[in-house]
This record gives structure tokens, sequence and C-alpha cells, in this order.
């Protein structure tokens, strides 16, 4: 059994407010509009005056629903000059050659930021057809992924993908040395089944609102619990791992 090591944690957040709620206990904060779509983005305006206002932070942000790769090469260039660590771009396509296009895009690409694609889990043809791309994404230079859900109403991650099919995409991220994420309507009732995969980024949104509506505000309690319950189950994981690796 591998060793469990403690995910990094990425919390999402909707506007300059409700990061206080949040800086003590994210590695990386999430600049995302949860009022727009799956991956909706903030206005450029107020992603540099986060910048300007918070130093020493891992900040990341969505580029937006960009289903046209032309819209994703005007907007990238404007992202990558605000000084975020991460930028996250979605994965729209809906065929094989489409995701071929997108791909080739990125392997003359060179940006300040982190680029981190975003596969949706629902679209099962092109997450079937991941485990064909990772020397692709190895000669593309593409270092970081993150597996979300699309419809935020429905399903979330470990209702559409099968844990055994997450551990084989995570399995073959490893030995890629490629960084994966995972996000999607994710629950505290799912984090030892999460961290057994050893994820590199977890990442959480309406499972710190208010109302667990990703639209609600933010609530300090529940992050400080989401915190503190991930420690305590990454402690536990580790026991359970040792235990193992000892009979």
């Amino acid at each position: 059994m591998n060793s469990i090591v403690k995910p990094k944690i990425l919390l999402s957040v909707k506007d300059i407010y409700e990061i206080d709620k949040v800086i003590n206990y994210a590695d990386i904060i999430d600049l995302k509009n949860p009022n727009d779509g799956p991956i909706g983005s903030w206005d450029t305006e107020n992603i540099r005056e986060v910048i300007r206002a918070y130093k020493n932070i891992n900040f990341s942000a969505t580029l937006g629903n960009l289903k046209d790769l032309s819209e994703v090469k005007k907007k990238l260039p404007v992202f990558d000059s605000l000084g975020l660590h991460y930028i996250k771009i979605g994965c729209f396509c809906k065929s094989i050659k489409d995701l071929d296009k997108f791909l080739k895009f990125f392997k003359n690409t060179k940006t300040s930021a982190s680029i981190v694609l975003v596969f949706f889990a629902e679209n099962q043809k092109i997450i079937n057809s991941l485990d064909k791309y990772f020397e692709t994404f190895i000669n593309y230079n593409i270092k970081d992924i993150m597996i979300d859900t699309k419809n935020k109403s429905s399903k979330g991650l470990l209702e559409n993908l099968t844990l055994n099919k997450l551990q084989k995409i995570l399995s073959r991220c490893h030995k890629s040395e490629i960084s994966i994420g995972l996000a999607g309507k994710l629950q505290l009732s799912n984090l030892i089944n999460l961290l057994f995969l050893n994820p590199n980024i977890v990442g959480f949104r309406g499972a710190i609102c208010k109302t667990e509506d990703r639209n609600s505000d933010i609530c300090l309690k529940k992050v400080k619990n989401l915190f503190q319950s991930i420690n305590f189950e990454i402690s536990k994981a580790q026991e359970v791992a040792g235990a193992c690796i000892e009979a």
C-alpha cells in the first residue's frame, strides 16, 4: 500500500470578502464565480485587487466557461499578466478530435502561471481516453490537471466516477509526475476514500458554504471543520497504511 500524503487544500471564493475566512486553512485560494457555470471567472480588475492586497498567497483563477479555443487563446495572456500562481482552463471538448486540437495549443504555450487543465467527470468519452494522453501531457509540458464536475446541481465526482476508475487515473498521474486535483461536490463523508487515492489537491466550495449551496456565502465554522477533518483523516489513514506495511 502506498503511503498517504496530505493533499493541498484548494478552497474557492466568490469575492474578496470571503478570502479572510479561508486564508488560514487553504493551501490554494481559488478565485471562481459560482454563479456562472462550473468554472465562471472573476473580472480581471477584481483579481488585480486581490493580488495587490494579499502577498505570499497561492492564488488560482478559473479562465471561464470558454467552449471555443479562440476565446482561450485571447483570454489566457490577459490572466497570465495578473500574477496568479495557477490558471484553470476547462476542457469542454466533446470529441477526441477536439481534444487533440485543444491539447496541441499548449505544446508551445509559455506562461508564468501554471496551467491546470480541468476535465469534467460527466464527459465519460474524454475521461475514458485520458490514459492514452499521458505521453502527450509530458511532451506538451502539461504538469497539472484536475477532474471536476460540470453540472453542479447534479451528481458529485464520486457519483460520476468509481473509485476504481479514479485510482487508475491517479496512479498513472503519479507515475508520470503529473499533479492531479479532485473536486466536484466533495463532502466530508468522501474524505477517507479520497485520501487513499492520494490526490495532490482536493478542492471544495459547496461543502464550506452556509447552506451547502455553492452560491451562498462561505461559513467559517465549516471551513475550520473541513480543515480539522482532513488532518484527522490523514492521520488515521497514515496509521492504517503504516499498519498494513508492517504486517
